[in-house]
């Protein structure tokens, strides 16, 4: 000011030296950039969780063998013929 600076000129100084948050209201200069990033990971976030989900779905279940099939008939058998006594 005592230089005889304009407001503008004393404004781009401050902004210069201390970035954009001397400004009541500072520009938003990477304000699109945030807002793109942000509904991209979203949605890379929403898309894996889709395909984890449809994944679990369509697993099958592990079967038994005849063999652990009837082991675990005879353990039930057993329980139930303790539960009698």
């Amino acid at each position: 000011m005592v230089k005889g600076e304009s407001d503008k000129e004393i404004t781009e100084f401050l902004v210069a030296r201390y970035g954009d948050f001397v400004l009541y209201n500072p520009r938003s200069s990477h304000h699109p950039d945030v807002v793109v990033r942000t509904v991209a990971l979203l949605a890379i976030g929403v898309l894996i969780a889709v395909i984890t989900i449809r994944r679990r779905g369509r697993a099958t279940p592990p079967t038994l063998s005849a063999a652990h099939h009837q082991q675990v008939q005879d353990l039930l058998r057993k329980q139930d013929e303790d539960k009698g006594s």
